[in-house]
């Protein structure tokens, strides 16, 4: 959380133990978010990076019954 480009940390299921939600304004940015902050981070062993293309969000009112 110290790194400013991290939005948020989840501990997740599966095949990975981590997903970090990133907000970089290129892909070079995020490449440097990735290789020369997260990592090099003690303890991280890979990568492996997502780019979301399209959010859509429920309306909360809908989520709420």
């Amino acid at each position: 959380m110290e790194t400013p480009e991290v939005i948020s940390i989840s501990e997740v299921t599966g095949r990975f133990d981590i997903m970090i939600q990133v907000y970089s304004k290129n892909l070079e940015a995020l490449h440097s978010v990735v290789i020369e902050k997260i990592g090099k981070i003690e303890g991280i062993q890979n990568t492996e990076t997502f780019v979301e293309l399209q959010k859509t969000n429920k309306d909360p009112v809908y989520l709420i019954q």
